[in-house]
């Protein structure tokens, strides 16, 4: 069951992913997942000061955003800073939507099912987390608005 908070935030990323993932043929479901497990339900650091609910990083500045710097145990990581939700959802669609990095996941997920889109998708985009997978597509799971009972 989600709070009230968790509920918001699922309606706003929802709302955003069903807007803008199918200008980049993606699965709205994949992004508005990422958006929340990435940025901890929007409570992360990076979400609250960069609008970056993605974790996606950045090596300079570009004219669309700026750099944000996250100190880490590991030392600083440089991250993208964006000006609104809405040019973040936009980052990530071009990322996972346009870049080489993800065109396995993409030619996966017009052959099979959404399921073996995340599958595909996750090992790149979290080499870390063996689990990440699982925790999008449990996200997933809470997408759609309660139903009353």
């Amino acid at each position: 069951m989600l709070n009230a908070r968790q509920t918001a935030f699922r309606n706003h990323v929802t709302e955003l992913a069903r807007r803008i993932a199918p200008e980049f043929e993606l699965d709205w479901r994949i992004m508005a997942a990422t958006a929340i497990l990435e940025s901890g339900w929007g409570e992360s650091e990076l979400a609250r000061n960069a609008n970056n609910f993605f974790g996606i990083r950045a090596a300079r500045s570009t004219p669309d955003d700026e750099t944000w710097t996250l100190s880490s145990p590991a030392g600083p990581q440089r991250f993208r800073r964006y000006k609104s939700d809405e040019q973040a959802f936009r980052a990530y669609g071009k990322l996972v939507g346009d870049s080489e990095l993800y065109a396995k996941a993409r030619h996966a997920a017009r052959d099979t099912a959404f399921q073996a889109f995340v599958r595909s998708l996750a090992p790149t985009y979290c080499p870390d987390d063996p689990d990440y997978a699982l925790k999008i597509l449990q996200i997933v799971e809470l997408l759609e608005p309660e139903k009353p009972a």
